[in-house]
This record gives C-alpha cells, sequence and structure tokens, in this order.
C-alpha cells in the first residue's frame, strides 16, 4: 500500500462515534488510504483504562469492521512501561521508511503536546493533523511550529501542522461509561456490535437485566 498513512491513538475505553466519524471525515478529506488506530496500554497523563487491553482491543476490532481501511496497532500492548507516543513512531517510521506518517490530534491534545515524552521529536517523525474545536484558534497554541498547506502532507514524510476541520461529534468515553453505569444504555453513541460486546462482558457497570438501551441506535 501507498500513501499517507493516519495515526489515531487513544484508550478507546470504550471506542465509540466520536473516534470513528471524527477520523473517517479526516481520512476522506485527506485521502488517507490506511489509518492505524494506536491502541494505548497504560497513558501516562491519564487515569488506567477501566477495560482490560483484550477488551479493549476486541472492541476495536468490532468497531473497525466496518471502515475498510481502518487497522489496530497493538504495539503498545507488547511494550513495558508508559505509552508514550514517541515510541510507538519511531518503530512506525522504521517500518515505513518515507511515507508520510499523520498523527491526527484533537485542538485539546494539540494544545498540550508541549507536555508529552520528547515532544519535539514528534515533528521530525510524523506530520500533526488538528481536528479544531468551536472557537479554536491556531494562534492560540504557544508552540515553535509552523502551520502548512494539506500538500505538504504529499511533499515530505513529516514536519508539518495541518488543520483539518472535522465535524464536532459530542461524544467522551467518559460519558458513555457513565450512561451505561447509570442503566441508560449508550445512547446511540458505540456500534452495536460494540454494545453487544459491552453487555455479554457486563463492562461499566452495565446492568445485564435491564431491557433500557439493548441496542447502540
Amino acid at each position: 500500500m501507498t500513501g499517507a498513512i493516519g495515526l489515531f491513538g487513544g484508550t478507546f475505553d470504550p471506542i465509540h462515534f466520536g473516534h470513528l466519524k471524527t477520523v473517517a471525515h479526516v481520512a476522506s478529506e485527506l485521502d488517507l488510504p490506511q489509518v492505524l488506530f494506536i491502541l494505548n496500554a497504560r497513558p501516562p497523563h491519564r487515569e488506567a483504562p477501566v477495560a482490560s487491553e483484550s477488551q479493549r482491543r476486541e472492541m476495536l476490532e468490532l468497531a473497525l469492521q466496518d471502515y475498510p481501511g481502518f487497522e489496530i496497532d497493538d504495539r503498545e500492548l507488547h511494550r513495558r512501561g508508559p505509552s508514550y507516543s514517541v515510541w510507538s513512531l519511531r518503530a512506525l517510521r522504521s517500518v515505513h521508511g518515507q511515507r508520510s506518517l499523520c498523527l491526527i490530534l484533537g485542538a485539546d491534545a494539540f494544545a498540550g503536546l508541549r507536555g508529552w515524552f520528547h515532544w519535539e521529536d514528534v515533528l521530525a517523525l510524523a506530520h500533526i493533523v488538528v481536528m479544531p474545536r468551536s472557537g479554536w484558534r491556531p494562534q492560540s497554541v504557544d508552540l515553535p511550529i509552523r502551520y502548512a498547506e494539506r500538500a505538504e502532507i504529499r511533499r515530505r514524510p513529516a514536519g508539518a501542522v495541518v488543520v483539518c476541520n472535522a465535524p464536532e461529534v459530542p461524544i467522551s468515553a467518559t460519558s458513555v461509561r457513565a450512561r451505561i453505569g447509570a442503566g441508560d444504555g449508550p445512547g446511540g453513541c458505540l456500534p452495536d456490535a460494540v454494545w453487544l460486546y459491552i453487555q455479554r462482558e457486563g463492562l461499566y457497570g452495565v446492568d445485564t437485566n435491564s431491557t433500557r438501551g439493548n441496542h447502540a441506535g
């Protein structure tokens, strides 16, 4: 396969349509034939996931079945220690040579880039694609970076920051877990296969005896 590769990391606890729909939009807009969903094992800047590594991987696999070109990258599950993005980027660069790598970030994650482990190396290894939110301005981010046009992704393998407006999907994994724990079901925030898996595994405090929210949609 040729062309730029999208990279989207997260704990996916659980994977939801906020992830899937925004990344699908970015992949379409930037003509990314392949997107790797990098499953974080032990994120260094947030609380530990609720679901186990194997459960989160299985949910991700179920969710990506309907998205051609979306694939799981679980290399972080096999590495000891915290899941630092720069280590995964180094490994991916060694595999993919001079193909463009595009790290897809939300505006909040991008704004906190300076706090990442070896953050300066991230742009040496990949482009960054920022998905802005309402009211966000690139000038508000205090980083020594340059914004570029989308064509820059084709010209070189890394180093540019590109803003790609994706539809805002107001869903968070935290809110999904809260809904499920309250017995309200996922409220259309999850693929059906993922919701069925959550019920089968008894995740997030799901009430397996409740008749409310039996379907994701």
